[in-house]
């Protein structure tokens, strides 16, 4: 299957399944996509660098930019998250209020 056909299949797969809700243009989705995810699919999951290199074709070390741009799209936002206060129980079963740390820079 060439890259075109790939693309085409891409893009009415997007329109199809009306992805425009989640975020997702037609316009923004190639065959390129499939290769960037899957360096990210494959980096998540601890694959060594010199392994995805090979698997996805990649002549030189450009996937790694796609890895670490990819990285910051995922994680945003993931700091402030961790900083909300939250309700829990703990072993005891007795509901007490998380700690609220100061926010001091250390």
């Amino acid at each position: 299957m060439r890259a075109t056909e790939i693309n085409s299949a891409l893009k009415a797969a997007v329109l199809r399944l009306d992805m425009k809700k989640h975020g997702f243009e037609s316009a923004q989705i190639s065959s390129h996509s499939l290769r960037a995810g899957g360096a990210m699919a494959l980096h998540l999951n601890k694959v060594p660098t010199h392994t995805i290199r090979k698997m996805g074709r990649w002549s030189s070390d450009t996937f790694l930019d796609y890895i670490h741009e990819q990285i910051a799209v995922f994680s945003a936002g993931l700091s402030t998250a961790m900083g909300n206060t939250i309700f829990y129980h703990n072993i005891g079963f007795q509901g007490i209020p998380a700690p609220i740390l100061d926010n001091e820079d250390t």
